[in-house]
């Protein structure tokens, strides 16, 4: 397969607009990885920071350094965006979002996953 080499036409930054989405800079899955917030409608584009049901798990649980190249950043993307206040979140490979307490679920999750990989370096 043969594949044209994607041209980039315009840089985005943490904090820059894309009309009314606010790019927040979440590297980890990549180390260019961005989500995009809508403060209007308080939606979050998490896009692969997050993942719910997908690579035979049935929870949510944050990217994995099976497609992460920096699993503890991921974490720490993760963390960031747990801040943000929203109500829906949308990821990527998903087939639905996250609408109801997804911000709780979120703040939640991250404490769970920091627990958890305190709890292994100290064993």
């Amino acid at each position: 397969m043969n594949l044209e080499p994607i041209i980039v036409d315009n840089q985005v930054y943490d904090g820059d607009m894309i009309g009314s989405l606010k790019v927040i800079h979440t590297p980890g899955h990549t180390p260019g990885h961005i989500s995009l917030y809508c403060s209007e409608e308080r939606l979050l584009f998490g896009a692969d920071v997050f993942y719910k049901n997908v690579f035979g798990a049935n929870h949510m649980y944050i990217s994995p350094a099976i497609v992460s190249i920096d699993p503890v950043t991921a974490v720490l993307s993760a963390q960031r965006l747990s801040k943000v206040k929203f109500d829906k979140l949308l990821m990527s490979h998903q087939d639905s979002p996250l609408v109801e307490r997804a911000n709780e679920t979120i703040e939640q999750l991250v404490s769970k996953t920091i627990e958890q990989i305190n709890a292994q370096n100290s064993a």
